[in-house]
């Protein structure tokens, strides 16, 4: 049953739920008050008639009693007030009685017998208040009052409480059906618009009413939402863009170099360039995939590292000096201020690769000697690379890290655009950052921040037997 009430209940709109449950607590709070109400004025009704039977009580006990006037004489009272009283005999005699009683004693003789002060009591429809008359020879002296109206009141505000309450809740309830559907139109509304909205729209929006409320929250958090993925699936398209661009050239000049090979005119040193060209171009492709891959799983946040203690200073004065004999072909040289031994736990690979884009980046697109420094701050690791070009133009710093973006106007060349971005991830996977400016004295300068990872014990037992500094491993 209870489980059946609950499948029932979830399948109700909100608007509804809110009802229920505003219309649940409220017939609870307007019973209580109803009740509450009721036996208030109810006691509030006795307590006045009690209080009143009491004043005249001692009003009439004060008196003198003469021998012949009644007590209707020295006290009227009103028929329409619905008073009575009557002074009684101890053996229950009427001695004297207001008019209309007709001595008809209103206690008899049993129940004055066992009379011990002001008793009240109820008797049909009336109140009755007796109270020994001192120094009257167990006379007893009884008023009374007439219950109709206190009756008729109380059933005049029961019937106000019984049809009345009923109908307030009703009201209220349909007034809260429509307080609560009135909150809840900026969401339908946001429903709606967000059924319309396509891929193809990429600065679509929902609409956000105009409070200052928890939907307006979240309707500005839902756009930011938007806007998020809208950001995001323009770089994916951007980077599929970019990476058939990419890839275009080299497919091309490979088609060309096999077709040259194919040529049953070319001699045997020609074909044996052409495949040469040919395989420099599968290898650029090789790179260009690797590279995509490499950006696509950062994209995702799954880029695998596999640290393990390695002598990062080692690594990189190798990589410095195998940079340092191609610098040299070109009239320029690398130079290195790293610290005799630092060993961390890095992924070797990673650390390699990023070492390679830096400097490549820096032999590229850069000028005069390059200086590779190495630094140990707070527990990270920084690697930084300086050159003496042109620097970075200043409107290209905030795109430096992006996908497929370059300094040059042109896409001509071999670079892809994708060094830097492969350095950011790499960063990232490590737990650090990445950025890039210009020296005050001219020139570029790239810097990349990486936390190693915690080793475990057995690992840490082990620390001195490091990677290799020198040797590029297999990816």
């Amino acid at each position: 049953m209870i489980a059946r009430f609950e499948a029932w209940f979830a399948g109700l709109s909100i608007r509804l739920k809110l009802t229920l449950a505003f219309a649940g607590v409220s017939a609870v709070l307007l019973g209580g008050l109803a009740l509450a109400l009721y036996f208030s004025f109810e006691v509030g009704l006795d307590d006045g008639i009690n209080r009143s039977l009491d004043t005249r009580a001692a009003e009439l006990g004060a008196l003198e009693r003469p021998a012949k006037p009644t007590l209707a004489a020295r006290l009227p009272l009103a028929e329409s007030s619905g008073a009575f009283a009557e002074i009684l005999s101890a053996h229950g005699t009427v001695l004297d009685a207001t008019a209309g009683l007709r001595h008809t004693p209103l206690l008899d003789a049993r129940e004055i017998t066992a009379l011990h002060g002001s008793t009240l009591s109820d008797r049909g429809n009336s109140r009755l208040l007796a109270r020994p008359l001192r120094d009257a020879r167990g006379e007893v002296l009884v008023v009374g009052v007439s219950l109709a109206q206190r009756d008729h009141a109380l059933n005049v505000l029961g019937d106000l409480l019984f049809f009345g309450g009923p109908l307030m809740l009703l009201l209220s309830s349909g007034a809260a059906y429509l307080v609560a559907a009135n909150a809840l139109a900026p969401v339908e509304r946001m429903r709606r618009r967000a059924a319309e909205i396509s891929g193809g729209e990429r600065d679509a929006r929902l609409p956000v009413p105009a409070s200052s409320d928890v939907l307006t929250r979240l309707g500005e958090t839902l756009n930011a939402m938007l806007g998020r993925v809208s950001d995001a699936v323009s770089r994916e398209r951007a980077l599929v863009s970019h990476a058939s661009h990419e890839l275009r050239t080299p497919l091309a000049v490979l088609k060309l170099e096999l077709e040259l090979a194919l040529d049953p005119e070319r001699s045997r040193e020609e074909m044996a360039d052409a495949l040469r060209s040919a395989v420099e171009e599968v290898d650029r492709l090789t790179r260009l995939a690797s590279d995509l891959l490499v950006i696509a799983r950062a994209g995702e946040g799954q880029l695998p590292v596999r640290p393990q203690a390695i002598d990062v200073a080692a690594m990189l004065r190798a990589s410095a000096e195998r940079f340092d004999r191609i610098a040299r072909t070109e009239g320029r040289t690398v130079r290195t201020d790293v610290p005799d031994s630092l060993v961390v736990a890095l992924d070797p690979d990673r650390l390699e690769q990023a070492l390679d884009n830096l400097l490549t980046n820096a032999l590229r697109h850069g000028a005069g000697t390059i200086e590779l420094e190495l630094r140990e701050r707070d527990g990270a690791v920084e690697l930084h690379v300086f050159d003496e070009g042109a620097g970075f133009p200043e409107e290209f710093l905030p795109h430096a890290f992006e996908p497929f973006t370059r300094a040059e106007a042109s896409r001509t060349g071999e670079a892809t655009g994708l060094g830097l971005s492969i350095v950011r991830a790499i960063a990232e996977a490590h737990g650090g950052s990445a950025g890039a400016g210009n020296r005050n004295g001219g020139g570029g300068h790239v810097w990349v921040l990486l936390r190693p990872a915690e080793l475990a014990p057995d690992a840490r037992a082990q620390r001195s037997a490091v990677a290799p500094a020198g040797g590029r491993s297999s990816r």
